[in-house]
């Protein structure tokens, strides 16, 4: 009953929910959030999910990924 959730967070921003996924028999997982990335993602994070999703994380990410020179 649970999905992996990617979030874009912006620079002083709320995170935006940028699709659902699950990982493979052996773990494996890979998710693509097609078109530009806009030069004020700060980050991108990953969480454990209800099936439908969430409008905002409800938990700390599991993974967070800062992004740096995209402007």
């Amino acid at each position: 009953g649970k999905t992996f959730e990617m979030w874009i967070i912006p620079k002083g921003g709320a995170p935006k929910p940028a699709g659902l996924f699950q990982s493979d028999q052996r773990g494996t997982a890979l998710h693509l959030e097609r078109g530009p990335v806009d030069a004020s993602t700060n980050a991108v994070a990953l969480s454990v999910e209800p099936e439908a999703g969430s409008a905002a994380p409800p938990s700390p990410p599991i993974v967070r990924a800062p992004l740096s020179g995209l402007s």
